[in-house]
């Protein structure tokens, strides 16, 4: 709440008290100093559909729907570089004058409201609910504006906008009218190349992030033998160009299309989620005597369970408890405080690797917390209980002190025996899913997971060397996603810390200049002042803790990219 007299040559025709905020008010002010202009002064142009009512779509690429199709919930990042619908390419033809571009920078006009994103494909349409801009590039690099638009001062210039109670919007008036802070054209470049670098590292972690999905294969025999044995030639000599090949084929850069269309239907079966989205109301199987056990429901020997146990048993293979340091157990109910140490609950353990957003807080200290288990890294947590969240299997890869809930059952590995992030990756994939399914009971209410059962889930036996190679494959996929978002908030702090003067254009000048000419110290030098809280904030915890391993990461992004 604020109060704030202003003169009436001041009023326009907004209304909103949110508009002239005091704070907002200066902000504005203290753009123009920087001699800021209004967002149509850098457009080419605005495209929005044309019937604000959308296009006939599709939830994925089958059914000849082909076009990326962007709504507000794919700009949950700086760039868009896949979408989760998408329509025919009849409709892109009807509606050429509205197609996206690669470049344009889309806003979310409704529902999403200011989420803004760089458009990275080359070509697609708009849903109602966002605008497309097309930047004029002579003036305005693109992955700046979405760095500009994603920090602290261009969110508040869009949220200053909005209007709206019941369903906020703002229209395409208002956002021509939004002011931009735009430097010179190579720190604009330097800005922007931190957010084109983050995706580099995303994209490339994504491609990581379907390991589970070879594992699965590997486990069923579905992969050519040429690539197994190069991948196991190659890991007794350069792990590296092991690593280059397992990523071309999880590219898809598959030359047989017989094993590629095998591969895909893999990834494809491979999402990762709760153990119970394949849960039916009913069905037929039959099965014999001895392989029933202790659950008598029918959900427990559905097909897809009864398959994967039987993959898996046919095989050599050892039981989960029997790879383990110590006996599996949950985690014990915590009494939560403001401050402390950090906490799991289920809900961070919604991919493989464990949320690092949304954490309780507890004191270990106190007489109430002394039952609470400390995680360890290379930890698994397997979700036990929740219709929705039951059996997901996460791997914590940290060494800060943490605990977790009751909510978790905590399976520590014995490295000698097993690479925890293989076993994290098994446990996420389809056939690791459905053995964990096997253990659920209950009703769709309230569904949990037998310890029992989780600890007699049957592992398969994988060369410990070819396991080591794809755990940390997927450890690396946790890294890469880590730097990608810390170089998203190292591009918004700069801008920030250009408009607040802590830093002045001719550094970042000169380092985007030394950097081409192959000389990465004034670079390293303004990376090493960031932190969570700002730029040259004394005392506060580096945002790169190892800026080699970034430089290093960058460059074999780059070269995965290019061999994509």
């Amino acid at each position: 709440m604020f109060i704030n007299r202003i003169s009436s040559r001041t009023l326009n025709d907004r209304l909103q008290a949110e508009f002239y905020n005091p704070k907002l008010i200066l902000l504005t002010e203290k753009l123009c100093k920087h001699g800021s202009n209004s967002l149509y002064a850098y457009s080419n142009d605005f495209l929005r559909d044309p019937y604000c009512y959308g296009f006939e779509q599709a939830n994925n690429s089958a059914n000849r729907c082909t076009v990326p199709y962007v709504k507000g919930e794919d700009l949950q990042q700086f760039v868009v570089t896949e979408t989760k619908s998408w329509i025919e390419e009849s409709s892109l033809n009807k509606h050429s004058k509205v197609a996206l571009k690669k470049g344009d920078l889309i806003i979310s006009v409704r529902g999403y409201i200011g989420h803004v994103a760089v458009f990275s494909c080359n070509v697609g349409l708009p849903s109602p609910n966002v605008l497309a801009i097309r930047p004029n590039t002579t003036l305005v690099a693109p992955y700046f504006l979405s760095a500009y638009f994603n920090s602290n001062t261009g969110h508040s210039l869009v949220r200053r906008y909005v209007s709206g109670s019941v369903q906020e919007t703002i229209t395409v008036e208002d956002i021509g009218k939004i002011q931009c802070f735009v430097p010179d054209f190579i720190s604009q470049k330097y800005i922007g190349d931190k957010v084109r670098q983050a995706e580099q590292l995303r994209t490339w972690a994504k491609v990581l992030y379907r390991i589970p999905a070879f594992i699965d294969a590997l486990i069923q025999g579905v992969l050519p033998l040429p690539l197994t044995n190069a991948l196991t030639t190659l890991l007794m000599g350069d792990k590296k160009e092991a690593t280059k090949e397992l990523t071309k084929f999880l590219s898809l850069n598959i030359a047989d299309s017989d094993t590629k269309q095998v591969f895909q239907s893999f990834i494809a079966k491979n999402k990762m989620g709760s153990v119970d989205i394949e849960r039916e109301f009913f069905h037929i199987n039959t099965v014999v005597t001895d392989a029933i056990e202790d659950f008598l429901s029918a959900q427990t020997y559905r097909p897809a369970i009864t398959e994967a146990f039987d993959i898996i048993t046919s095989t050599k293979h050892t039981c989960l408890q029997a790879m383990s340091l110590e006996p599996i157990r949950q985690g014990a109910t915590p009494k939560f405080s403001t401050i402390g140490k950090k906490c799991i609950k289920s809900k961070q353990t919604r991919d493989l690797f464990l949320d690092e957003t949304g954490y309780e807080t507890v004191d270990p200290d106190d007489e109430q917390n002394k039952r609470v288990v400390r995680l360890k890294r290379n930890d698994i947590l397997i979700t036990r209980q929740g219709a929705g969240t039951v059996g997901r299997a996460s791997i914590f890869l940290d060494d800060e002190e943490t605990y977790i809930t009751d909510s978790l059952f905590l399976v520590r590995i014995d490295s000698d025996k097993a690479h925890p992030a293989f076993i994290a990756g098994f446990l996420r994939s389809y056939t690791g899913q459905r053995l964990i399914e096997k253990g659920v009971y209950g009703s769709t209410g309230q569904l949990n997971l037998s310890s029992g059962a989780l600890r007699n889930i049957p592992v398969p036996d994988v060369d410990l060397d070819f396991q080591n190679f794809l755990g940390e494959a997927l450890c690396t996929a946790d890294t890469l996603f880590k730097l990608s978002t810390r170089l998203t908030q190292a591009a918004k702090t700069l801008v920030e810390a250009l408009i607040e003067g802590q830093l002045n254009e001719q550094q970042l000048i000169q380092a985007q200049q030394t950097l081409e000419d192959g000389d990465n110290t004034l670079d390293q030098a303004i990376l090493s002042e960031l932190s969570s809280e700002g730029y040259a904030i004394e005392g506060a915890t580096p945002l790169f803790s190892d800026i080699d391993e970034l430089y290093r990461l960058l460059e074999s992004a780059v070269q995965a990219e290019v061999e994509e």
